[in-house]
């Protein structure tokens, strides 16, 4: 065993030593050889490329490299020979004067040299050809040939339009969307608005648009729209042959977009195309329309009450308020009779003409003062016709010896004057004054009867009391003391009970004056009805118009509407500010009378 490990590693010494030997340097003789034999190192001249390719634009020059490799031998007066490429598919020509070699010629090279080579083509295409390497000792049958690959394509010059140099819209949302809701995108969301622009080859030959994006629309308060609330809507890429012209829709889609005005870029790369296509881009959003539309309903509404209420409305509400109270007032009113109710509802119903008809506040106000004061005067009479005319007459009566039955009646006479002149319902106060006559000549005429009854003789005292006490009417004691054979003197006895308090005829006054309050009340409302309706129109046809120019003016020439609060404060304010409820009517007649009256200087 030990024998075979010898061998091998004898052998793997020997293979050893003959490596280290060939290693040596060439200049280095092995050993054993002699220097005489040494054979000489061939001669290279060759290609360091294959082929020589280039890929770029046309008019912009560019540039290649390749290196002659020149070894153990000199080669003199080295020249290039180049033909025109053509582009095989087209048949464009290149002209050889488009491609320069430098250096362009070389007298005498033995090392290897690096040529470069410039390209400046004014063609689109792909154009082959040969360069062809000459020199003195060069064999015919060996020529040395660079094979040429070139492709050359036109350089895009792709930009806007005249007209959209940059571009501006504005965004009306829906009528139902909420300024006050979160902004969003889905992709259900409709378009809003929409707005196209151009895009120009100007350039030679096809141009790719590869992508176009829209860069980050920030409003004027820092705010950004909703990614993909503003995108590009044209398939991209698109291809622009030349001097041909196409356009791209940027659309803005969304909810509850925040009124605002937002600046960005549009973003536009063409392939081979070094600068971007960038156009300035504004979009202008308002609020929804329900919002502002409600609040010009509002705003005249609550500018023709505060016109209205300003301008005599207040006071005129409180004159109708009045004439109400006191017309109810004097309905109910005690100690003011049926005359002098007549009389004051009287002077109600021509306020409330004067009302309707717009006579001025002052005159009114000293109207109901007018009235008031007769109210007041009225009842004032009727109190002082009971304590200085009806009082005495009930302490006469009270004071007398008369019978008591008599006196009875007579008190229940002046109770019934008494009330009915408290609840108004003598036809007049000198109806009471007749009634109350009445009832003192009655007393006048018992005191006689009392006097001529002390007359009789005693023993008849008592059964003639007595009778009298009974009797229930001044006739029946006339009839007790004829009866006694009392020399009684016949007078005007007439009604005493019956009719000393009804001295009224025919229609009571209170009935008549009832129905014409009634027929006063319906003209009274029929009238008022026409001026409402009138007025109703008028209002009606100058709140339309109002509305009209508000919203136009305001709202729909406003791209920002509602981008700050102080715009629904100002939509609002249109209407509260409007005085067109308050104008002077205009007098047409006096109008066309000014105008046929000459002028000054004709006369």
């Amino acid at each position: 065993m030990w024998k075979v490990w010898r061998v091998v590693l004898a052998a793997l010494l020997i293979g050893l030593s003959a490596q280290a030997a060939y290693a040596q340097a060439p200049d280095t003789p092995a050993v054993g050889v002699d220097e005489t034999t040494e054979t000489a190192a061939a001669a290279t001249v060759r290609l360091s490329e294959k082929a020589l390719t280039y890929t770029g634009n046309v008019n912009e020059s560019g540039q290649r490299t390749f290196t002659l490799i020149v070894q153990n031998t000199t080669i003199n007066n080295l020249t290039f020979v180049l033909n025109d490429l053509v582009d095989a598919d087209t048949g464009a020509v290149m002209v050889s004067s488009a491609i320069t070699i430098n250096p362009a010629q070389v007298d005498s090279l033995s090392q290897p040299q690096t040529f470069t080579v410039s390209i400046n083509g004014q063609k689109e295409g792909r154009f082959q050809g040969e360069l062809e390497l000459l020199y003195d000792e060069q064999p015919a049958d060996q020529p040395l040939q660079l094979p040429l690959d070139i492709a050359l394509a036109t350089t895009p010059n792709v930009d806007a339009g005249i007209n959209s140099k940059s571009l501006a819209l504005s965004v009306t949302p829906g009528f139902f969307s909420s300024p006050f809701g979160r902004a969003g995108v889905v992709a259900a969301d409709p378009t809003l608005n929409n707005v196209t622009l151009t895009l120009l080859q100007n350039g030679e030959g096809v141009a790719t648009v590869e992508n176009a994006t829209v860069l980050t629309m920030r409003g004027s308060k820092g705010q950004t729209l909703p990614q993909n609330a503003v995108t590009v809507s044209t398939a991209l890429p698109m291809t622009l042959q030349s001097q041909e012209a196409k356009t791209l829709e940027v659309v803005v889609a969304g909810r509850n977009l925040p009124a605002d005005k937002y600046d960005g870029i549009l973003h536009i790369t063409v392939q081979n195309q070094d600068a971007p296509i960038q156009i300035p881009l504004t979009i202008s959003i308002k609020d929804g329309p329900l919002l502002p539309l409600l609040l010009l309903l509002i705003g005249p509404i609550l500018g023709f009450g505060i016109n209205w209420w300003n301008n005599g409305g207040q006071a005129r509400s409180k004159l109708y308020q009045d004439l109400k109270w006191l017309e109810s007032h004097l309905a109910t009113a005690s100690f003011i009779q049926e005359d002098q109710q007549l009389s004051i509802g009287h002077d109600i119903a021509r306020a409330q003409d004067k009302l309707i008809a717009g006579d001025a506040v002052a005159s009114l106000e000293t109207l109901l003062q007018t009235i008031r004061a007769n109210i007041e005067a009225a009842a004032a009479a009727s109190q002082q016709f009971l304590k200085d005319e009806l009082g005495p007459v009930r302490q006469k009566a009270d004071g007398q010896h008369i019978p008591a039955a008599y006196r009875r009646q007579l008190q229940s006479d002046l109770d019934t004057i008494q009330e009915t002149v408290q609840r108004g319902g003598f036809s007049s106060l000198a109806s009471a004054r007749a009634a109350l006559a009445e009832v003192s000549a009655n007393l006048e005429l018992a005191l006689k009867m009392e006097a001529e009854m002390a007359a009789l003789p005693a023993s008849m005292h008592d059964e003639v009391a007595a009778k009298l006490n009974a009797a229930a009417t001044l006739n029946d004691m006339r009839q007790i003391l004829d009866d006694a054979k009392a020399a009684i003197p016949s007078g005007d006895d007439g009604d005493f009970i019956e009719g000393a308090h009804d001295v009224r005829d025919g229609q009571t006054p209170g009935a008549e004056r009832e129905l014409r309050l009634q027929r006063r009340e319906s003209v009274w409302r029929g009238y008022a009805l026409r001026l409402q309706w009138g007025r109703l129109g008028l209002t009606a046809a100058v709140y339309v118009f109002t509305l009209i120019v508000g919203f136009i003016t305001l709202y729909a020439n406003a791209p920002t509407f509602g981008a700050n609060p102080e715009d629904y404060i100002t939509i609002i304010l249109w209407g509260i500010g409007t005085n067109l409820i308050g104008a002077q009517t205009i007098n047409l007649s006096a109008i066309y009378s000014k105008q046929d009256a000459p002028a000054a200087g004709d006369a």
